[in-house]
């Protein structure tokens, strides 16, 4: 078989699903960011991403939030249950934004309109991978209108096409 596949299949098999598969959630409003609802919508996503067979660990700024607040209060709350208000979501952003951005920059972009959400997947097909983008983007969807958070389209990064022309070589 393709050697890269070998390798691959290699790295699954020590570390589990690898191939990052970015999800963009662009806000209508930037304030929706530092919206308690929109980080609970946010990890909930995560969680059931978590669960689901398929998907490996998932990323995103609310990891960033919560640990901040579990350091800050020396919570032993779950990994990613940010339970807050909105005033205290805006304050950990704000506690966030001190080195100038640096450490929100590989989660947020265009001035906290765009939100990237990363989940870990197995290497398959390029079917395979369109029909993991499908489910993720339906589970953090459906995840957005349970918390009743609106003004948020999820979209494809932009290399996932890429990666899906790719994957059929090497798979």
């Amino acid at each position: 078989g393709n050697v890269v596949r070998k390798d691959s299949a290699a790295l699954e098999e020590g570390f589990g699903p690898y191939l990052p598969l970015e999800l963009l959630l662009r806000l209508d409003d930037p304030a929706t960011l530092k919206r308690a609802a929109f980080l609970q919508a946010l990890a909930d996503a995560a969680e059931r991403l978590e669960g689901q067979e398929g998907f490996g660990v998932a990323l995103s700024v609310v990891d960033l939030v919560s640990e901040l607040k579990k350091g800050l209060t020396g919570s032993a709350a779950l990994r990613r249950q940010p339970s807050m208000d909105d005033a205290e979501a805006a304050q950990l952003f704000e506690l966030l934004a001190l080195d100038g951005g640096e450490t929100l920059d590989p989660f947020i972009d265009d001035g906290g309109r765009v939100v990237r959400l990363t989940v870990t997947i197995w290497m398959g097909s390029a079917r395979v991978f369109g029909s993991a983008v499908d489910e993720a983007t339906r589970t953090v969807t459906e995840a957005l209108l349970a918390r009743g958070v609106t003004g948020v389209e999820v979209a494809r990064s932009g290399y996932l096409p890429l990666y899906e022309r790719m994957l059929d070589q090497v798979v």
